[in-house]
């Protein structure tokens, strides 16, 4: 007998040197949760800082995606948790890949956590032991994390009094293209919808 897992979601978490992001940016509360973050606000990535990030994502992408693509940044913002700060449930719609790059990691500062996609309909596998329901990878610094959009998580609250836990957010989309095309499997442009990140040419 085989028992094989299906219907997988693929997740990366690979290294990433946090101080090649260099984003302008603006923070704001407008979250319920009130947590201060660039989000929908002011964010300018450095030109070079989209290319690393960019052709590091297209490492996961190429081997989950079965079909020629490039990916076009749709954001990139930041986030700062001070002391009891958190984020509500939620998930980054409009997108296909959404991706977290651990900076400011101090001690007990949070969490993210990752829901089952099929989690409202797991109420008859109450026990949580029985089938895994949530994940919650271990943040370090220089770390990026990246996972399918439609996965709801959260972020709980950081309870280190002194210190913020910094991360920087987005989110990217694919675009399929032919093998004949003369295209790259990435690009640094941000979709003409999306207005809430822009390259700063260098």
């Amino acid at each position: 007998m085989t028992t094989t897992e299906m219907f997988g979601v693929p997740f990366y978490y690979g290294d990433f040197n946090a101080e090649d992001i260099s984003l302008d940016y603006k923070l704001d509360t407008k979250w319920r949760s009130e947590t201060p973050s660039s989000f929908n606000v002011v964010n300018t990535l450095d030109k070079t800082s989209a290319e690393k990030l960019l052709k590091e994502i297209s490492n996961y992408t190429n081997t989950v995606i079965r079909v020629p693509h490039r990916l076009r940044l749709q954001e990139c913002w930041r986030n700062e948790y001070g002391y009891r700060d958190q984020q509500e449930v939620h998930l980054h719609a409009h997108s296909h890949f959404s991706f977290t790059i651990f900076k400011d990691i101090p001690k007990d500062c949070g969490n993210i956590v990752f829901f089952h996609p099929a989690k409202d309909l797991m109420y008859n596998f109450e026990e949580k032991d029985m089938l895994i329901q949530e994940i919650s990878p271990q943040p370090k610094p220089n770390k990026l994390l990246i996972w399918p959009s439609f996965i709801k998580h959260m972020v709980t609250p950081n309870n280190n009094k002194t210190e913020k836990r910094v991360t920087y957010s987005g989110n990217v989309w694919i675009e399929r293209f032919e093998q004949n095309e003369n295209n790259k499997l990435w690009d640094k442009s941000i979709r003409k919808s999306d207005k809430r990140t822009s390259i700063k040419q260098t």
